[in-house]
């Protein structure tokens, strides 16, 4: 394999107030983050789905010992470490200075001692154009100011030919249709009502966009990734007007069983799961 990818000057989109809030989110979160793959629930349940997902969807590539991989959003460096001990050369980029430092050092206890980490921003990976093989990011497009931008950026430093791996927090999700309060056609009405009536707060923590299906498709066109596989998995936790509808150990059965419908493909199922796992290919030719 070639030499390890070069870091070129920072742009200086990665600074933007904006995602300045949600990297201090990430800071002053980082410990929810790290235990959130050994916790009991739906939520957690999802994210561990997400990882083997994600995992067993790179193994399925045939990828050469030694491939480049840059990890955006590395978090608390769970796919990475996953990533490292299969042979791949692993970059990590994250904005989180703690979570870097929490990755890390989990990594280092590991044995996967030859990641190179950044701190740097999505929107400005600041890498050379063509530099990776495949480029990986769960959970990192709900929270991005300006997705298109980073995904132009991620499009921009993948060989063609190479592989794109990420997820979004799906729009038209089965816990969020069943609740009024969170209802995309119940919902923006009372959001509407509360934005008139109350003044925002400055400290109120950054939320997660979600995408449909087709603004995913969108993004990934426009930076010149062709989609090839795709599904939806997680349900719940079902919410009654933002109350807890079902007793925890309730909860997690009806997720995996409804999970285990999704990924065979069973309609209704198969669109409406809280992730939506995509992988996609870069264009040998882009326009």
């Amino acid at each position: 394999m070639s030499d390890r990818p070069t870091l070129e000057t920072r742009r200086p989109e990665a600074s933007s107030p904006p995602q300045a809030k949600v990297t201090r989110f990430f800071d002053e979160a980082a410990g929810f983050w790290t235990q959130v793959y050994s916790a009991p629930g739906v939520f957690a349940d999802t994210h561990r789905r997400r990882l083997e997902l994600a995992l067993a969807w790179i193994d399925s590539l045939g990828l050469q010992p030694g491939a480049h991989i840059l990890v955006v959003g590395a978090g608390a460096g769970f796919e990475v470490i996953g990533l490292a001990n299969r042979g791949y050369a692993l970059t990590a980029i994250e904005p989180a200075n703690t979570m870097v430092g929490i990755a890390r050092g989990r990594a280092d206890a590991a044995g996967c001692t030859g990641v190179r980490w950044v701190n740097g921003d999505a929107h400005a990976l600041g890498f050379a154009r063509e530099s990776f093989d495949v480029v990986i990011a769960l959970g990192v497009i709900p929270w991005l100011h300006t997705p298109a931008l980073a995904m132009a950026e991620m499009g921009r430093v993948l060989r063609p030919g190479g592989w794109w791996l990420g997820s979004a927090d799906n729009a038209v999700r089965l816990d969020r249709l069943v609740d009024p309060a969170r209802n995309p056609v119940v919902a923006p009405l009372s959001r509407r009502i509360r934005k008139a009536v109350m003044r925002p707060s400055a400290s109120a923590r950054p939320k997660a966009r979600m995408h449909t299906g087709r603004a995913v498709h969108r993004l990934l066109d426009d930076a010149g990734i062709d989609p090839v596989a795709e599904v939806t998995f997680g349900f719940g936790p079902f919410t009654l007007i933002g109350r807890s509808m079902l007793p925890e150990a309730v909860g997690r059965t009806i997720n995996a069983k409804l999970t285990e419908l999704a990924l065979r493909g069973v309609p209704l199922a198969r669109a409406t799961g809280s992730q939506r796992l995509a992988l996609g290919q870069k264009r040998l030719v882009t326009p």
